[in-house]
């Protein structure tokens, strides 16, 4: 039995955020993560280079317009 972990990295985190545009700009410009895309109700940004070649991303999602049970409303 092997006390590592078979898990080298995280490819993808996603938070569902109050306000899109105040979460980017923190997590651009106090963190200095990288934006590789932006979208009306989303925006992804590069954590780090990751592990084999894969990105480690960061996916910040609108949260407006999911009601209570998280399913879109609209």
């Amino acid at each position: 039995m092997t006390s590592g972990s078979a898990v080298k990295a995280l490819g993808e985190v996603a938070l569902r955020v109050n306000n899109l545009e105040r979460m980017k700009c923190f997590y651009q410009e106090v963190l200095g993560l990288e934006v590789l895309g932006e979208f009306p109700t989303a925006a992804l940004l590069k954590i780090a280079a990751g592990y084999a070649g894969h990105t480690q991303v960061l996916g910040l999602f609108d949260r407006s317009g999911v009601g209570e049970s998280g399913k879109n409303d609209g």
